[in-house]
């Protein structure tokens, strides 16, 4: 039998192919012959690996800090990552299934989303969108902000991990809201992953099962998919509102940027 671990084992084997040859955009499946068989026959009867997640580390790896750069900082991790997760392929669909999601309280102007980010080497220039969610019975509700078509810049490698922080503006609320990301990558490998907190840390993380995944469709605890979760690497920074050019964003728009 198969399994995840099998699956990363066989696509990191073939990104140490596709960098010893020199080609940083090739796509997996033109990594030459060789690398090829060795992938069908790792993950033979296997089409795709829908969540993904890097080696767990005993102790922690920690992403730098990027200080408070518009308000203050709400995070539910204790700054340590024991892994780090992800959706690929069919886990990944519009119009944000995959998408991954903490949960926070407070009244104020939502200035900043902040993510613990890594990768394996898949990265190759993919976006996210950036979501601010109303609370709808303890899950993620009507889209309250979006940013979309964000690029998260340079990303660290494993066990290394990079903190991303993402302007938002406009962006008002109270009581319980959620803040989180989608990562444009339908159909396709992960260009990274979301830190992972086993041990520390005192969140809510969600994520929002698609329906080929083969979990049960819309938003589920982490715990579910992942294994034991305190919290993944989303946090957010509040201020007083203020609103200005708001990106205030209706579920009707989501689902026609969508087509939906």
């Amino acid at each position: 039998m198969y399994t995840l671990t099998h699956w990363h084992q066989a696509r990191e084997l073939a990104a140490q192919i596709r960098h010893a040859q020199g080609n940083r955009n090739a796509k997996l499946g033109s990594i030459g012959a060789l690398g090829a068989c060795l992938v069908a026959t790792a993950v033979a009867g296997m089409v795709w690996a829908n969540p993904v997640q890097v080696p767990a580390l005993e102790d922690g790896a920690v992403a730098p800090s990027r200080g408070v750069d518009c308000g203050t900082l709400l995070d539910n991790s204790d700054g340590t990552w024991e892994q780090a997760i992800a959706w690929t392929g069919p886990g990944v669909a519009p119009p944000y299934y995959g998408a991954f999601a903490e949960c926070y309280n407070g009244e104020g102007e939502v200035c900043a989303a902040q993510f613990a980010f890594t990768q394996l080497g898949y990265y190759l220039g993919q976006a996210m969108d950036v979501y601010v969610w109303g609370d709808e019975s303890g899950v993620p509700g009507q889209v309250l902000c979006l940013r979309t078509g964000v690029l998260p810049g340079e990303i660290a490698v494993w066990p290394e991990v990079s903190t991303h922080v993402v302007e938002l503006n406009g962006c008002c609320v109270t009581g319980n809201w959620w803040v989180g990301f989608w990562g444009v990558w339908p159909d396709a490998y992960e260009g990274w992953y979301v830190g992972r907190d086993r041990f520390g840390g005192n969140g809510c993380p969600f994520t929002n099962a698609a329906p080929e995944s083969g979990f049960d469709p819309g938003w589920q605890r982490v715990d579910g998919i992942f294994g034991a979760t305190k919290s993944i690497g989303i946090a957010a920074q509040l201020r007083d509102c203020n609103p200005v050019a708001t990106e205030a964003s209706s579920w009707g728009r989501v689902k026609a940027r969508y087509g939906y």
